[in-house]
């Protein structure tokens, strides 16, 4: 049997659904208090056109701009609206939506997490809303943890099926909603227990 002697070079870029390029922009944007719309779309033609990422169906023709992919405005923006009606910005940490500018800006509460590898994730704090009222993912988690006893944070994540939320995302909540995290393996939230 012949072989063909030319074989066609295996991509390592990720190829991932613009939902999906959008869900990471959104966390990625969320840390900084706030983002637009637009500034979602800005970020994922950086990543596709910088080759971070690839986002097969979108493909650019060859063209002098150097752009491979042509991400629409109005298709991120579509995507946003939809984790706006369907709770998942909410799930985030959406605290407002603010309509006074040029563009609608979503703004989020910032978290205390710090990354320094000391840090200590249990003594991190998540302050809920200032009214005493909980976020639909603390409601969640709450009531999670109520029936459980006690999960890692890998089973809490994993309970609640919520796009974008880490372990390391859960870590200061539930702290914040009065539990215990005990340490599992150093710097591995997945692994940690709140109690």
């Amino acid at each position: 049997m012949k072989t063909n002697a030319t074989t066609a070079a295996v991509s390592t870029t990720p190829q991932v659904t613009l939902k999906e390029a959008v869900t990471s922009a959104v966390n990625e944007l969320k840390v900084k208090g706030s983002f637009s719309a637009h500034d979602v779309t800005s970020a994922i033609r950086a990543a596709v056109n910088g080759g971070e990422i690839a986002i097969p169906g979108l493909e650019a023709q060859p063209n002098s701009a150097g752009i491979a992919f042509w991400v629409k405005h109005e298709d991120v923006k579509a995507i946003v609206d939809e984790m706006l009606e369907d709770g998942t910005l909410a799930n985030l940490g959406l605290t407002n939506v603010n309509f006074s500018g040029a563009f609608r800006v979503f703004e989020f509460a910032t978290s205390a997490v710090s990354t320094d590898a000391d840090a200590d994730p249990a003594s991190a704090t998540n302050s809920p809303a200032t009214n005493g009222t909980q976020t639909p993912l603390e409601q969640r988690i709450k009531a999670y943890l109520s029936k459980a006893g006690s999960a890692t944070l890998k089973q809490i994540q994993s309970a609640l099926k919520v796009n974008g939320v880490t372990c390391a995302d859960l870590a200061p909540i539930v702290t914040g909603l009065g539990y215990t995290l005990t340490a599992g393996t150093t710097d591995c939230y997945s692994t940690y227990t709140a109690n």
